[in-house]
């Protein structure tokens, strides 16, 4: 029994889902995954900078950072998209923080996190579509 005698594995193929089953995911564990993490964030942060501004806000822009940046580096999204899906980030926040105080509300900055994210998946998703060839 020599080396061309064995058989290659092989694996059974994977049934690919549907497209409307991966944007229901995508539209559901969004929104709901950014305003738990939004929440996560929130609470540490506010312990620790006690609600004293501009302190809040900064460590709740390094917080939206995170997302931005890791969400764009797995879908090979280039720096200056990143740079401006960080920005719309910024303004978010900053819409959020004209409402009123973040530190009271976790909803607040956790809308600001959802949107960041949805914003830094669909950039991430359009640049791959178009990166790749058809």
């Amino acid at each position: 029994m020599g080396r061309s005698d064995r058989r290659p594995v092989t694996f059974p193929t994977a049934h690919p889902e549907p497209l409307a089953k991966r944007v229901l995911l995508i539209l559901v564990a969004v929104p709901v995954l950014g305003v738990l993490f939004g929440g996560i964030y929130a609470l540490p942060v506010t312990r620790l900078t006690r609600g004293k501004e501009p302190y809040t806000t900064a460590l709740l822009a390094l917080c939206l950072a995170a997302p931005v940046v890791l969400i764009g580096h797995a879908f090979g999204t280039s720096h200056a998209w990143m740079v401006i899906n960080g920005l719309l980030a910024l303004v978010g926040l900053a819409i959020q923080r004209a409402r009123g105080p973040l530190d009271g509300n976790l909803e607040r900055f956790g809308m600001a996190h959802a949107c960041a994210m949805a914003v830094a998946l669909g950039i991430g998703m359009l640049s791959r579509a178009v990166a790749t060839p058809h």
